[in-house]
């Protein structure tokens, strides 16, 4: 299951792609990449946007797959715990990506962050430290339920020590692992897990009022 769930997280992902973003030994995918392509659920993709990508037969499976998973870890009550206690975290990680790209001067204006008020930078990553803290708790909790949940901890706080060491790419980068991408990773992966989509959960986020432009 783990290449096509990587391809849903990661399309138009490469074999060491995948290989990378879950850690292991990039001699595993090519054949595994094969395999599902000789199936007709993944097909490799060529032109501006180059890479492997889930075909239609492919997400299906995929999307039983990961159901009979959740059902079989009889964890489901516990993911939708986690689900909704991310929820309440995700806007606040949205609007530190927003203060974080552009900013406001004091003065009306606003401009593209150029990072060079370093008091307006520090506040906004001790606000990510800090949101980073109320997150791990989420994450260790779904590593317990999935064991493929267990990366998402350790890519967040390293993603989290480069930004601090002053790499500020890895704040909200989008070509790279940043902490923006890693944790829409996870949200996409919360969504696949319980069975959702982006757009019923901002159906539902409307009707109650909430934000609606989850990462």
């Amino acid at each position: 299951m783990w290449g096509l769930h990587g391809l849903l997280l990661k399309p138009f992902a490469s074999a060491n792609d995948l290989a990378d973003f879950y850690g292991v030994d990039e001699a595993i995918f090519p054949p595994v990449l094969e395999r599902l392509a000789e199936s007709g659920w993944v097909g490799l993709r060529t032109g501006a946007l180059q890479g492997w990508v889930l075909l239609p037969e492919g997400l299906a499976r995929h999307d039983q797959l990961v159901a009979d998973e959740l059902a079989a870890s009889g964890s489901r009550s516990r993911i939708e715990d986690c689900y909704h206690r991310f929820g309440v975290l995700n806007p606040r990680l949205l609007d530190l990506c927003t203060r974080w790209q552009v900013h406001d001067g004091g003065d009306g204006g606003i401009s593209l962050n150029t990072h060079e008020d370093p008091v307006h930078d520090k506040r906004l990553i001790d606000e990510l430290g800090r949101l980073d803290e109320q997150v791990q708790p989420v994450c260790h909790e779904l590593g317990l339920c999935l064991k493929r949940y267990a990366h998402y901890s350790s890519r967040l706080t390293g993603a989290l020590k480069l930004v601090k060491d002053g790499v500020v790419e890895w704040f909200a980068g989008a070509t790279i692992a940043s902490y923006h991408t890693v944790w829409f990773e996870l949200h996409t992966d919360l969504l696949a897990t319980l069975g959702l989509d982006r757009a019923t959960e901002t159906a539902k986020a409307t009707r109650c009022g909430t934000s609606t432009s989850w990462g």
